[in-house]
């Protein structure tokens, strides 16, 4: 397995660090804000590669923001998100007040969230482990 930096992303700075962890399967860990998109599906064209998984740590818009338009993107990448955060990312209403509320104008540096369609997500549970190859 190899770790591969896909580099800074910025939006006025930088903002977040991207990684990938390549095995059999391409993954990455968290996709960014979605106000770095842009600059995360130009460093993957770049680096000629295709995803398999993003796995989504937790849903914050800095974190995951990006990931449902690389879903879009990218065919046949799927999301991995822990079951209780996937009301979020499913139905991203609530989650889109509260971080206009605690982020106010820092808001645009994060931008917003698209929902994800179910058929694109890979619930997982505690203690669940998952297989991505050497």
């Amino acid at each position: 397995m190899k770790i591969i930096y896909l580099g800074d992303m910025s939006f006025y700075e930088p903002i977040c660090s991207l990684y990938l962890i390549k095995g059999e399967k391409l993954v990455m860990i968290d996709a960014g804000p979605s106000t770095t998109f842009q600059q995360v599906l130009k460093a993957l064209r770049d680096k000629g590669v295709k995803l398999d998984y993003i796995i989504v740590t937790h849903p914050h818009l800095d974190h995951s923001g990006s990931t449902p338009l690389l879903l879009r993107e990218m065919d046949k990448t799927k999301a991995i998100i822990y079951h209780t955060g996937l009301k979020h990312f499913l139905h991203p209403e609530a989650l889109l007040a509260s971080a206009k509320e605690v982020l106010g104008e820092a808001f645009s540096y994060m931008g917003g969230i698209e929902p994800i369609k179910e058929d694109l997500i890979i619930p997982v549970k505690d203690e669940e482990e998952l297989n991505f190859g050497d």
